[in-house]
């Protein structure tokens, strides 16, 4: 209501100069008003920008509370998704607040099939062959007793990387 009651008393106080012969007060306010306009309009782009992406990330079920996600500027919790920004929460605690605008990209790492990789480092003393047979071994009985929880039985991939002192041998589940 106020700036319903702000516009109508600048609008009655632009007649008034008008027909006490303000014409040049007029075009002066009639020009700064347009101005003021043209930078509303600016300043106003980022804001619409936001609530649109805003309402693309609500519909499209892109993520959602509880998710754990990265943007290009946060990785954290999921707390709330407003229309305008989205509230994150990381790791250390920190509350994020992202403007919706600024989503450009998103990776959810709740969504989809998740992979463990395991990775053992032996020393190059130990027998490689007999290592990945005792990697095969345990997760072969970790697999059958758990058939539950996975979708496939875990696999040892071999030698994952060859470092001055280990040898890696990766598994994944």
């Amino acid at each position: 209501y106020l700036v319903l009651l702000a516009y109508a008393l600048v609008l009655a106080g632009v007649l008034v100069l008008a027909r006490f012969g303000g014409d040049t007060v007029q075009k002066l306010l009639l020009a700064v008003g347009s101005i003021g306009g043209i930078a509303f309009g600016f300043g106003a782009q980022n804001l619409v920008k936001d609530v649109v992406t805003g309402l693309f990330i609500i519909f499209e079920n892109q993520f959602s509370v509880g998710d754990y996600i990265q943007t290009e500027e946060a990785t954290g919790t999921v707390e709330a998704i407003a229309v305008r920004v989205t509230y994150l929460r990381s790791a250390k605690g920190d509350q994020i607040i992202v403007p919706n605008g600024s989503i450009q990209r998103v990776i959810n790492y709740n969504r989809g099939s998740y992979v463990a990789v395991i990775t053992v480092p032996t020393v190059y003393e130990n027998d490689t062959r007999r290592v990945i047979a005792v990697m095969e071994e345990a997760l072969t009985a970790y697999g059958e007793a758990h058939r539950d929880l996975l979708e496939e039985l875990p696999v040892v991939r071999g030698v994952d990387t060859l470092s001055s002192a280990t040898v890696d041998i990766s598994a994944a589940c």
